[in-house]
């Protein structure tokens, strides 16, 4: 059994990774990415949400990549052009 103190550092690391994938995809210049909604789950970015291209889905999925928070980015936008 994990002591509490461990839980809360796992719990803490994770809120960072999260802060930093929120934060790359709000500093890029198309808006609609700050609407993703970004999971960290294990070691992996979970991507949700809708953007109105394939083009920005891969944008989203290549700024969480280059944060080097993840070990994986499992990309679940769904795309809805206008």
């Amino acid at each position: 059994m994990l002591a509490e103190s461990t839980i809360a550092a796992i719990s803490s690391v994770s809120s960072q990774r999260q802060a930093l994938v929120r934060a790359a995809l709000s500093r890029t210049s198309h808006q609609e990415l700050s609407q993703i909604d970004a999971s960290i789950v294990g070691d992996d970015v979970l991507l949700r949400g809708q953007l109105s291209s394939f083009y920005l889905k891969q944008v989203a999925q290549e700024v969480v990549r280059q944060t080097g928070v993840a070990k994986r980015v499992r990309n679940q936008i769904v795309v809805h052009p206008r």
